[in-house]
Parts: structure tokens; sequence; C-alpha cells
């Protein structure tokens, strides 16, 4: 027959050391066990620290849930922590057989979340207000605010895409290298019928020009060409 150890009365059992200190404690009316408390609230509870593996070896360490067998895992021979999986690919690696996949952010009643559905990834700022930004390890270098505008080198953009380059930054503002020799580098389509479509301010020029083209290749189009095709029989200027 199995040894057992049981408890003399209701107290429950205690085995301590040499001097009287609490080891481990079973609860006579739950059967709980705590370590280092003597009124354990569940099954295990474990008043201090906890170390699983002290030896370094390969060995793994697993949560089961009711739903997935690997609700948490972590891969003793990779140094890897899976969530939902029994195999994590990276440092830290979350995924479900399907459906979305959600990494959530929470600051008291604020929340961002990082979601996976399993064709898009969808980046969202649920707080009221929130913007989304970018930063390197100096400075912020982007933001997409509340109003969906989106600012690079400027914290309160006031168009959709508003980029603002220092004095200092020794490159340019903007710039489109197009390789695709068919096709066309910029093109705006706009419905505008009492606005500019595109508008150049340069109040500060004084010694460049506003616009410059060069098409030192150019052998049968024009360097710059500008039309209108208004059925309008009033005399418009085309340059002014």
């Amino acid at each position: 027959a199995a040894r057992k150890f049981r408890a003399k009365d209701s107290n429950g059992l205690r085995l301590e050391d040499d001097g009287g200190n609490l080891g481990a404690f079973v609860e006579d009316s739950t059967a709980n066990v705590g370590i280092g408390t003597a009124s354990p609230s569940a099954l295990l509870d474990a008043d201090g620290d906890a170390i699983f593996n002290k030896s370094a070896l390969d060995k793994d360490f697993r949560v089961v849930s009711d739903g997935n067998q690997y609700m948490l895992f972590v891969d003793g021979g990779t140094d890897r922590v899976g969530i939902g999986g029994a195999a994590p690919a990276k440092d830290l690696h979350i995924q479900r057989t399907s459906g979305e996949t959600t990494l959530r952010l929470q600051s008291g009643g604020s929340y961002s979340d990082i979601i996976q559905n399993g064709v898009n990834l969808f980046i969202q700022n649920a707080a009221g207000g929130g913007n989304i930004i970018f930063y390197d390890d100096a400075a912020e270098r982007m933001r997409i605010d509340t109003d969906g505008n989106v600012g690079i080198g400027q914290n309160n953009p006031t168009a959709k895409l508003e980029v603002e380059n220092s004095s200092t930054s020794g490159v340019a503002a903007f710039k489109v290298d197009n390789d695709d020799t068919d096709q066309v580098a910029i093109s705006v389509e706009a419905a505008n019928i009492d606005a500019n479509v595109v508008d150049i301010t340069c109040a500060d020029l004084t010694e460049s020009n506003a616009i410059f083209v060069q098409a030192d290749g150019l052998t049968t189009g024009n360097a710059l060409n500008v039309v209108s095709n208004s059925d309008s029989t009033a005399v418009r200027a085309l340059i002014s």
C-alpha cells in the first residue's frame, strides 16, 4: 500500500525547518498547498520567488487552458516563448489556428491593439483623441493623428500629409525615384473648382528656382507641357 502523511487535526499539515520556519503547508479543508504561506488561496499558492529549470537544462514549461494545450509555452531549447502554439518561431510568438490574433497594450481604460486577421495587419489606438507616434532612439519621427493626418517631422500636421524638414537636415524633404520608364512618376487627380491644385509659395526665395526641370535626354517630348482642353471661349493664360 502507498505510504501517506496525514494531518492529525483540522490545522492542516505543516512542513518546517529546524528553526520553525514554514516551508510548505497543506490545508485540511481544501487540500490547497501553500509554499511559504499557511493560508493558500489556490490549489498551489507560492508566497515568494519561484524558479523553474534552475539547472539551465533543455526543459520546456507549459500551461494548459480548457481550449489550448499550449496556452503558454516556454521552449527551453530555443529560449522562445509561445502563446497558443507549441513551436514559437520568434522570441515571442502569438498564434491562433484561425480568426484574429491580437496583442493588446492597456493603460487604465485606454488601450491599443495590433491585430493580424490572416490577411491584413491592423494597428489601432483606441484611446479617445490618441495618436500613433513613431520614435527612434532620439526623437519623434512620424505620427498619425486622430484626424488621420500624417506628419513627418511635424507633430501637429494640418494636411493629410505634412513633411517638415529642419534647416540643418542636409536632405530633400520629398523625393521620388522612379525607375519604371513607361509610368508616370507623380500623378495628381483633383476635383478642384475654385482652389489651386498645386500651390507653391517661396516667399524667401532669392537666388534659385521655384521650379527646376532638367531633361538632358529629351528628344521628342517637352520638358514642361501645360495644356488646357477647356470649352470656355474666354482667353485663358496657361502660364502667367
